[in-house]
């Protein structure tokens, strides 16, 4: 079975480094959506809390987003994220059957 597969995460920024993730996420994202197989990749900012991040990512298949994983600029974006996060919740979904 390879359906779409569907990430979100949560993120948690450490305080003072919110304009630095956006400036992260956003390049991470514009990057990603020019991959083969991505279908999209959304950045949510809470208006409560500007240190908490949602990210919608979709991809065609499971090989889709396993190319992606292993993209030199997720490995650098990812890198430089997870060094200013104080957390991060990633899940991942698979489309079920609509019949």
């Amino acid at each position: 079975m390879n359906n779409m597969t569907v990430i979100v995460t949560v993120y948690v920024i450490q305080y003072g480094h919110g304009d630095k993730a956006l400036e992260l996420l956003t390049a991470l994202a514009k990057l990603t959506r020019l991959e083969p197989g991505n279908s999209s990749y959304i950045i949510h900012r809470s208006p409560r809390n500007p240190r908490c991040f949602f990210s919608y990512e979709s991809y065609e298949t499971r090989d889709a987003f396993d190319a992606h994983l292993a993209s030199t600029h997720f490995q650098q974006y990812t890198s430089r994220l997870h060094g200013i996060c104080e957390s991060r919740d990633l899940a991942e979904y698979v489309l079920l059957d609509e019949e």
